[in-house]
């Protein structure tokens, strides 16, 4: 994350939508007292796991992998199921989305233009807003 200004909130939550579907956990507050905090250290304990928040395709994979008696670890999953597929599924199921941010504030640059991070010349302050207070690096 690259800081455009200091990050001040008063809020116990803190997070942005990455996109429309997704919030992204690259910014994340969240109070020491939270389910939704509680269950994303849990996914961490959990032997071959098989989060919801998967797509049917996915999990019905890891369910026979499973059913035939393989192991596997979180790092067998896809990307972003410990971070932004976590985050979103547990934050909308505890009615807590409204809390997210536009992705002005943290995502300006949209993953699938990410690349143009890399690039001499670009102009990146043209890519904020006045609401921009970083900008995630993908």
């Amino acid at each position: 994350m690259y800081c455009v200004r200091r990050f001040v909130f008063d809020s116990e939550y803190v997070y942005g939508w990455a996109r429309a579907s997704r919030i992204n956990n690259a910014v994340l507050r969240l109070p020491a007292h939270s389910p939704v905090l509680d269950q994303l250290i849990a996914i961490f304990g959990v032997k071959s796991p098989i989060p919801p928040w998967l797509s049917p395709q996915d999990e019905s994979i890891l369910l026979a992998r499973k059913l035939a008696g393989e192991t596997f670890e979180l790092a067998d999953l896809p990307w972003g199921s410990t971070g932004p597929l976590a985050l979103t599924y547990l934050v909308t199921e505890a009615g807590l989305a409204h809390h997210a941010l536009p992705p002005t504030v943290f995502y300006p640059v949209p993953y699938d233009r990410g690349p143009l991070l890399l690039k001499r010349g670009v102009n990146l302050a043209a890519m904020m807003t006045p609401k921009t207070l970083g900008v995630h690096l993908w």
